[in-house]
């Protein structure tokens, strides 16, 4: 006996797929493969587990197991008087500009389908279902059975075009089923089936994909009227330096520069001044985030051998005065190794300033 020549299930003279409980031994058995149909053997005997091979003088088809399995679940489904249809969950999911993941999640419920007719490989428009059925109402719902091989996507594109719902069932290859068809009836019974196509899905998506969107709207503009009050508050940086000198003990007064560097970062806006000493400003309504970048800062300074003199807050502003000879070069690029130091804070738009 050829290698995979172990068939779970034969082909009767009507067409009806047995089990090899059901038949007669040997040739007696009077079946056929039903992948190439060659007579098949019913081996009953006393050692091996029973099973169909093809007849000696035959040549082994190969495709016979699988093809024997798979019509064989076929006329099992065919002959059901209801299948329960599983859930479908539905989950769109998104990343805002700075970073905040926005999801929606649907389910559509489980439901029973009861079937009053069942047609085995009915041809539809440009594909063949493994059983298509027909409930009370003239609703329809199509089978498959996979073995080895799930539905192609070409296959799943045109059940779309058609709007015909269809269920996947998975069975699992043995190289023989002793148990026959209530074994196999069994399995596809506690199976759950999976989606191929759900006429309610694409609708269903795309409302979750426009809440989605709707929310990624709001972020973004919650985030730009953030950074517009900032820009407007840090706009007169005079003003901003004179709150400062009020907090500081110091009788040496700042000096507002004329043009200071303004750098969009973190949601918020920093001011770089390098007139004489160099007074880095952060601001945000966030009192822990400020907190956090002024401390990024003066670690910053301190690998650059840079001295933080005086460190303020005031109001919605966090300073922080820093001094050495390499302070320019060391300001210009602050801004980039925050956006490193906080990437969860950080915006698109401010990645790619």
């Amino acid at each position: 006996m050829a290698v995979g020549d172990r068939l779970g299930f034969g082909m009767s003279a009507t067409g009806r797929m047995v089990g090899i409980k059901e038949v007669a031994n040997g040739l007696e058995c009077r079946c056929v493969c039903p992948a190439c149909r060659a007579p098949l053997i019913a081996r009953q005997g006393g050692v091996r587990r029973w099973h169909f091979s093809h007849a000696p003088g035959f040549v082994v088809c190969g495709s016979g197991p699988e093809t024997a399995l798979h019509r064989m679940a076929k006329q099992i489904i065919a002959e059901w008087d209801e299948v329960n249809l599983p859930p479908l969950d539905i989950r769109v999911s998104r990343r805002s500009a700075d970073g905040q993941s926005v999801v929606r999640n649907a389910t559509i419920p489980s439901a029973q389908f009861i079937v009053e007719e069942s047609v085995i490989e009915a041809r539809r428009e440009g594909f063949v279902p493994d059983v298509l059925l027909h409930g009370a109402n003239g609703e329809l719902l199509a089978v498959e059975v996979c073995v080895t091989h799930k539905v192609g996507r070409t296959k799943q594109q045109r059940v779309a075009r058609c709007a015909l719902p269809m269920i996947q069932f998975s069975v699992a290859t043995f190289d023989d089923w002793a148990g026959g068809p209530i074994e196999l009836e069994q399995q596809l019974r506690t199976a759950t089936p999976e989606w191929i196509f759900h006429p309610q899905e694409a609708r269903l998506r795309q409302q979750l994909e426009a809440e989605v969107e709707g929310e990624l709207l709001r972020l973004r503009r919650e985030q730009t009227a953030r950074l517009l009050e900032a820009r407007t508050e840090i706009s007169g940086t005079n003003d901003l330096f004179a709150g400062v000198d009020e907090c500081r003990t110091s009788s040496h007064r700042l000096k507002a520069h004329t043009e200071p560097q303004h750098v969009a970062v973190l949601g918020c806006c920093i001011v770089i001044n390098v007139a004489t000493t160099t007074g880095i400003w952060a601001l945000t309504a966030d009192q822990r985030l400020q907190t956090k970048i002024l401390d990024q800062i003066t670690a910053d300074a301190g690998v650059s051998r840079l001295r933080v003199t005086e460190r303020i807050h005031t109001g919605n502003h966090g300073v922080l005065l820093v001094t050495g000879a390499a302070v320019r070069n060391w300001a210009e690029g602050v801004a980039h190794r925050l956006k490193q130091a906080f990437p969860d804070n950080v915006t698109t738009e401010e990645f790619e300033s």
